[in-house]
C-alpha cells in the first residue's frame, strides 16, 4: 500500500499542476480577449469610414442629373454617365471580394480600393 506522506506529496504535485495550466489557460484567455477587442475596434473604424463614405455619396447622387444638366449634358448622355456607376460595381464588386477571400487580406484590399475610388473622384476635379 502507499504511504500517506507520497500520496499528499502526489495530490499537491496535481494541484499545483492544475493551477499552473489555469492560470496559462487565464493568460491565454485574457491575450485573446485583448486580439479581439483591437480586432473589433479596428472593424468599428472601418464601419465608421465605411458609413460616411456611403453618406457623402447617397447625399449627391440624387444632385449628379441637376448638376450635368447645369453643365450642358443632354438628358441621353446623363442617363449613360449615371447608369455607368451601378454597372462598374456590379462587376467590381464580386471581383474584389473574391480576391479579398483568395487572399485573406480584406484590409488590404478594403483599404486599397477606398484610395483608388478617392483618387478617381479627386481626378475628375482636374477634368473639365
Amino acid at each position: 500500500m502507499c504511504c500517506p506522506v507520497a500520496a499528499k506529496q502526489t495530490g499537491s504535485a496535481d494541484t499545483a499542476d492544475m493551477l499552473t495550466k489555469r492560470a496559462a489557460h487565464q493568460a491565454n484567455n485574457a491575450s485573446e480577449t485583448t486580439m479581439e477587442k483591437t480586432k473589433q475596434s479596428s472593424l468599428n473604424k472601418i464601419r465608421l469610414l465605411y458609413f460616411f463614405f456611403r453618406f457623402s455619396t447617397g447625399s449627391l447622387i440624387p444632385f449628379m442629373p441637376l448638376f450635368m444638366s447645369s453643365c450642358g449634358f443632354t438628358h441621353e448622355e446623363i442617363g449613360r454617365l449615371q447608369a455607368i456607376r451601378p454597372i462598374v460595381t456590379m462587376i467590381s464588386a464580386p471581383f474584389w471580394g473574391g480576391l479579398s477571400d483568395r487572399t485573406g487580406k480584406k484590409k488590404l484590399i478594403l483599404i486599397s480600393t477606398f484610395l483608388i475610388s478617392a483618387i478617381c473622384r479627386l481626378s475628375c476635379a482636374f477634368f473639365k
